[in-house]
């Protein structure tokens, strides 16, 4: 069963995501910054990006509104944000 969001929770949803999103970003740049991000890693977030926006609009296809389709893609893209944010908090 689709899940139907009201806008107050997209909206939420979204400032979460983007709030998570800035500091991934900015753990990201500082480590690039100094040099602790070595190539290998460099690599591998452009294929986690690429694998998240596949799913995300595979997940917006199959979707049978607008509201349930941006409510997946807010949390395909929430579930990898958060993730990577407490991968990068770990190290």
């Amino acid at each position: 069963m689709a899940r139907h969001p009201t806008p107050w929770s997209l909206s939420l949803d979204l400032a979460r995501l983007g709030l998570d999103a800035q500091v991934v970003f900015a753990t990201r740049l500082f480590r690039i910054a100094t040099g602790s991000m070595t190539p290998a890693k460099l690599a591998g977030m452009a294929s986690e990006k690429v694998t998240a926006f596949q799913r995300a609009q595979a997940a917006a296809v199959a979707a049978p509104d607008l509201g349930v389709a941006a409510d997946r893609v807010i949390r395909i893209y929430g579930r990898q944000v958060a993730a990577n944010r407490r991968r990068l908090g770990r190290l």
